[in-house]
């Protein structure tokens, strides 16, 4: 994948919000399981089939990034 763009910048900052533990445990949750569905390479889309495995993996990122801004506008 490389290590530039939006979907690497995304997934760094869950990173270091995930490890910082600052966040309500609903956030850690939803960030926690973002990053694992993208480390585990046997998800609905294999991450082998290069360039295309991977758009699960972002939509699951977006999905989450989505979920935490409407629980901290809640």
């Amino acid at each position: 994948v490389g290590s530039i763009g939006p979907f690497i910048n995304e997934l760094k900052a869950f990173y270091k919000r995930f490890t910082a533990g600052k966040s309500t445990p609903l956030e850690l949750v939803l960030i926690g399981s973002a990053l694992l569905y993208f480390i585990i390479p046997v998800d609905v889309i294999p991450d082998y089939l290069f360039p295309i495995g991977y758009i699960d993996d972002a939509i699951a990122v977006q999905l989450a990034t989505k979920s935490l801004v409407k629980t901290s506008n809640s």
